[in-house]
């Protein structure tokens, strides 16, 4: 069965002027393409194409003019706005006021909502039984008080759990779960005490609410739900500590107890394991004011159609969120066959210096910082105190042995070379590039 999706793609005319200020570019827009065949997406602007030692990536079809507007999506798989934020942010199209408590409440099911018209599109989204599960789950949450854990105060000391480690927790999970056919009256007893004892520790309500609108969205649109979600890169370590996969485990269990009765074949320890490693390196920040003063982390979202742009700290393409839409277009000029590239830094990131960008994206991101094996017999730990006269802004990159490379003289005098990561583009200090082609 093929999944039909469409995308708004603008094209500026070639005849306009190149705008100033392209964070808001007015360009006239057309659907342009459906995709028979699903995932990944493309259009008469870009495709996604495999690129070596780096995962996918999304590369222009054409030369594209400043501000061409490239896509623009709403399609979200799964969300979530943190609990702390829950009386301020609708929660159909993200409107924030500036910590205002918005004007429409729905008490039962804990959602607030900027307009009535807001309001009416959430419950008709969400179904009769997506509003009864929300419905659930609030009762449950307020009836649970203080034995909560938040997402947005979390801790994050601790040792990232291993493949082994989460495997063995998810198996744990499903043993509990799951009534053996043959179970004796001894092995139910253990199984509902091991049951009790996974679910009686502090449980996140904000992995409740992004699991159950994944939920709701693998109930309603599974062809979607397999053709988009799993079709993107999975993190097979998405837990930064053993506390935060334990987290995630209870809240499963407990997710799975609440849901009507017609959900719960949906709520699957796969589809939940793939909800979670899908939102580790795709998902989109829910954040107030714009792109360069985003003062307030609220919330994530994943959109599959968007999660296929890299990362590069020299982007050419800027991006804004507009309600629940997220609008890309190119910040310059791009050539054909150049990849586009989006920033991942952003809000309180880009204040960070150097060491706290290269923690951050390393953390998040799974980049990697390392001197290129082919030249580290040549760079080794030579300092000098000036850059060579080869040196060029244009041509930063260089192709060796197919890897992507960049060198820079570091605040010792040092010449280093950084690699791509395996996926996607990699941070650089502030130095001047030094370009070298292949032999």
């Amino acid at each position: 069965m093929h999944t039909y999706l469409s995308i708004l793609i603008t094209l500026a005319s070639n005849s306009l002027p190149k705008p100033k200020d392209v964070r808001a570019p007015i360009l006239t827009s057309h659907i342009i393409s459906s995709f028979p065949n699903g995932m990944p997406p493309s259009s008469d602007f870009f495709e996604v194409r495999d690129i070596p030692n780096a995962g996918r990536g999304v590369i222009a079809r054409r030369s594209l003019p400043t501000a061409t507007q490239i896509l623009s999506t709403s399609n979200l798989a799964a969300h979530v706005v943190f609990r702390e934020y829950r009386k301020e942010v609708c929660a159909q199209c993200f409107h924030y006021d500036r910590g205002r408590t918005l004007a429409v409440r729905d008490v039962e099911t804990g959602r607030v909502f900027c307009s009535r018209e807001c309001c009416d599109e959430w419950v008709e989204d969400q179904g009769e039984i997506g509003v009864e599960a929300w419905r659930a789950l609030e009762t449950w949450v307020k009836a649970r008080g203080g034995a909560l854990w938040c997402t947005a105060t979390a801790q994050t000391a601790g040792d990232r759990p291993g493949i082994e480690e989460i495997s063995a927790a998810w198996v744990e999970v499903q043993d509990v779960r799951v009534t053996k056919a043959d179970e004796s009256r001894a092995e139910a007893k253990e199984r509902r005490k091991m049951l009790q004892r996974i679910t009686s520790g502090a449980i996140d309500p904000d992995i409740l609410a992004y699991l159950l609108s994944g939920i709701l969205f693998v109930s309603r649109y599974p062809a979607l739900f397999l053709s988009d979600v799993l079709d993107l890169a999975m993190d097979p370590t998405p837990y930064r500590t053993a506390s935060d996969l334990t987290s995630h485990t209870s809240s499963f269990l407990q997710l799975a107890s609440l849901l009507p009765p017609s959900l719960v074949p949906q709520c699957t320890t796969s589809a939940t394991q793939t909800l979670i490693s899908a939102a580790s390196h795709n998902s989109f920040g829910i954040r107030a004011g714009s792109e360069e003063d985003m003062e307030e982390y609220m919330g994530y979202a994943l959109y599959p159609l968007a999660s296929y742009f890299n990362h590069s700290c020299g982007p050419n393409v800027a991006k804004q969120r507009k309600g629940r839409k997220w609008e890309f277009w190119t910040s310059r000029e791009v050539k054909e066959g150049e990849e586009l590239c989006i920033s991942y830094v952003g809000g309180d990131e880009k204040g960070l210096d150097l060491k706290g960008r290269r923690e951050r994206l390393e953390r998040t991101w799974g980049f990697e910082f390392n001197l290129h094996p082919l030249l580290q017999p040549v760079i080794g730990t030579s300092h000098t105190t000036s850059a060579p006269s080869s040196t060029t802004t244009d041509m930063p990159y260089a192709y060796i042995n197919a890897v992507w490379i960049k060198m820079v003289w570091n605040e010792h005098g040092q010449l280093i070379v950084l690699t791509l990561p395996p996926y996607m583009c990699f941070e650089f200090p502030s130095a001047k590039d030094v370009h070298m082609s292949a032999t």
